[in-house]
């Protein structure tokens, strides 16, 4: 019996400290919108758009583009990357027509996950190598409730972390998305410490028993 509840016990404390599952969320949604390409700035310009993490560390997996037809028909290739406010390249990958449809949106998986910081400001941009291709302007923004939605922003630089603001395109200018998981706390050290106790514990009370 007693090796039962010391396996109970460990199997408890392996649990906490096991890799937790994650479902897959995605960033941004929006409501209200002109749908449009972007006119009067030059080719291979950045669009995109800021946000700030709540109180939860997120792993972002995917990154994606919009896609107005759902017809995975995309006339040019995009480079989406998340950026830190100082606008440093934390990870990016290149949507294509061939990419995974997901609501409107084309998604492509990161090599590397990125992890965001909680209560941190990020950038996510797209490369727009010409106006081509249809995004979503004069938008109601609809962010899941994990981020805060800044602002819908560019970059006149090839590829860049987009820092100048679309004052006149209301909430939101969205190209890029992204998906992202939940990063679950990790108990604390002293948790596995009182379990090791407990089963060191039992262990005494059975061998003074025999």
């Amino acid at each position: 019996m007693k090796h039962i509840i010391i396996f109970r016990v460990f199997i408890l404390g392996f649990s906490l400290f096991a890799h937790p599952t994650f479902a897959t969320t995605i960033a941004m949604s929006f409501s209200g919108a002109s749908a449009a390409p972007v006119t009067g700035l030059p080719d291979d310009i950045t669009v995109g758009w800021s946000f700030t993490t709540k109180n939860s560390k997120l792993r972002v997996t995917s990154v994606g583009f919009y896609d107005h037809a759902g017809d995975h028909t995309l006339a040019d290739s995009h480079r989406v990357a998340i950026f830190t406010a100082g606008g440093d390249n934390l990870g990016e990958s290149t949507i294509s027509s061939a990419s995974n449809l997901v609501d409107s949106f084309l998604y492509e998986p990161l090599i590397t996950s990125i992890i965001l910081n909680a209560n941190t400001t990020y950038n996510i941009g797209a490369l727009m190598p010409s106006a081509n291709d249809i995004v979503i302007g004069k938008a109601v923004a609809d962010p899941d409730d994990k981020i805060i939605y800044g602002e819908a922003r560019y970059a006149l630089n090839i590829f860049s972390s987009p820092d100048l603001p679309f004052s006149s395109n209301n909430d939101g200018f969205f190209g890029p998305n992204f998906q992202f998981e939940t990063v679950a706390s990790v108990p604390a050290p002293n948790v596995m410490m009182l379990l090791l106790s407990g089963i060191g514990f039992i262990a005494y009370r059975k061998r003074a028993v025999t």
